[in-house]
């Protein structure tokens, strides 16, 4: 199976290369990113629209890029009918729209996380959430000092599990933080961020009760549990035929 990655260049781009070498049936077949390099006799692509044509002899695209490289990644996607994985956070809403309409034609797997554990942080936050409708709920998420984007995308993805399953709105019942002299509690999902040192990611969710306090957690210990999960993902996704699908659905979780 032929990959080609967008975002080649990142910690998690090279990542995906390093496993694929070792993986059976999948095959690196280039990548492109915003920079000139050689990764296994390849040279990098960095205009679109080579991108774009490199990407028709793919049989899967992964994309761990920022959002401009998304917009190639699904622009590639649409005009070469490939399957795309993407695991690009920060993105917009009009991105996701297009990442939806991509979905009705081929197979995506779109992920804010790909570790196995997260997604069953999902699944238990999301039984929790429904089972204690009452509770007041902080997330705290920790990352590395060069992280790019906060709350993470994984935080942010678990306070609309909870909304959802408290049937909120997540925008309207979301604070980041707090600051001031009058910030007494509502009902509203807090999230804070922390960021520094070399932190792979460690997300908490504290549900706050009467009496007793109910934590949920998970911390990452190495970044291989993320490329387990992509590998897992491109197979299932070269399997399909169409759909959005989440890392839920690539492991079979139903809790």
């Amino acid at each position: 199976m032929k990959i080609y990655i967008i975002g080649v260049l990142g910690r998690m781009g090279q990542l995906v290369v390093k496993r694929l070498d070792s993986e059976k049936g999948l095959h690196f077949i280039g990548g492109g990113d915003t920079e000139s390099a050689t990764i296994n006799n390849i040279e990098t692509n960095i205009n679109p629209e080579e991108i774009i044509t490199a990407i028709s002899k793919a049989e899967v695209v992964v994309d761990f890029s920022y959002p401009t490289g998304t917009d190639v990644a699904i622009e590639a996607c649409i005009k070469n009918k490939v399957p795309l994985v993407s695991g690009t956070t920060g993105l917009r809403p009009s991105q996701l729209e297009k990442i939806g309409e991509l979905a009705g034609n081929v197979p995506v797997v779109r992920a804010a996380n790909f570790s196995i554990g997260i997604t069953l942080l999902n699944e238990l936050t999301r039984y929790a959430s429904t089972f204690l409708p009452d509770a007041e709920i902080e997330i705290v998420e920790k990352h590395h000092r060069d992280k790019k984007d906060s709350p993470s995308g994984t935080a942010l993805q678990l306070g609309k599990i909870i909304s959802n399953a408290h049937q909120r709105d997540f925008s309207a019942n979301v604070i980041y933080g707090r600051q001031g002299e009058n910030v007494q509690r509502g009902s509203e999902i807090g999230i804070h961020s922390i960021r520094g040192g070399s932190h792979i990611g460690k997300h908490d969710i504290h549900l706050f009760l009467k009496n007793e306090t109910i934590t949920l957690g998970h911390e990452a210990l190495s970044r291989e549990i993320f490329i387990d999960g992509v590998i897992k993902a491109i197979r299932f996704v070269a399997e399909k035929k169409q759909g959005l699908f989440t890392m839920r659905d690539v492991l079979g979780m139903r809790v």
